[in-house]
């Protein structure tokens, strides 16, 4: 199983963008050619994948596949990964507040189970680096998409601060997962900046151009 961060910072050219990707590819001995990435739509749209290339419109993918390797990217939203050591079938999920409130990471473990077999106790998943809840502050019209207890109310900012990592962290649970197969990133993306891209920092700062991170998985 093999997690990975490579970054792309726009305003560059497209020609750096693959080159930057290709080395990072390289240093994992991973053929580019064997990799399978998604357009991202913040949907709860999740694919099977069994040969590598670009798919649209997709948010989840997941493969048993040897030697195919699947990537989300992210920039603040979740990446998780999952790794179903029974089947020997892995997925990896990007889920920003959409994706979570529409249950993805939930979902793609239902498809799992019903393509490979997937039960809670094959499981491994890791929860990535994304926006932490002391900094991710959203509108009641997003906050009603959540239970009370994800999300915290700040009177004075007339806000609603969102815990992305909780709630994912209980749609794992709600499968079966025990927090021995569970590991969540300690790391923030907006505040690490040292360390990540953060498509809101960015908001902030730069008119929202930024880079994005990969989280990749796959089976050798």
């Amino acid at each position: 199983m093999i997690h990975l961060t490579w970054v792309c910072r726009l305003g560059i050219s497209k020609s750096v963008c693959c080159a930057i990707e290709k080395f990072f590819y390289a240093a994992l001995d991973i053929p580019p050619a064997r990799v399978a990435l998604a357009h991202q739509t913040h949907s709860d749209h999740i694919l099977r994948v069994d040969e590598p290339g670009r798919y649209s419109d997709f948010d989840a993918l997941m493969t048993n596949r040897r030697n195919l390797f699947i990537a989300i990217s992210v920039a603040d939203c979740t990446p998780i990964l999952i790794y179903d050591r029974t089947h020997k079938a892995v997925a990896a999920v990007h889920s920003g507040w959409r994706g979570t409130a529409q249950h993805i990471l939930y979902k793609t473990l239902l498809a799992m189970q019903e393509a490979f077999g997937t039960t809670a106790k094959d499981c491994y998943a890791y929860i990535g680096a994304c926006i932490s809840a002391d900094v991710y502050a959203v509108d009641a019209d997003v906050a009603r998409h959540f239970e009370p207890v994800f999300t915290v109310y700040d009177s004075a900012a007339r806000k609603f601060f969102l815990d992305l990592k909780a709630a994912n962290l209980h749609q794992l649970h709600q499968f079966g997962l025990c927090d021995e197969q569970i590991e969540v990133s300690p790391h923030c993306t907006y505040r690490e900046r040292e360390h990540f891209f953060s498509y809101r920092r960015a908001v902030h700062e730069t008119n929202g151009k930024t880079g994005r991170m990969q989280a990749l998985i796959g089976l050798r």
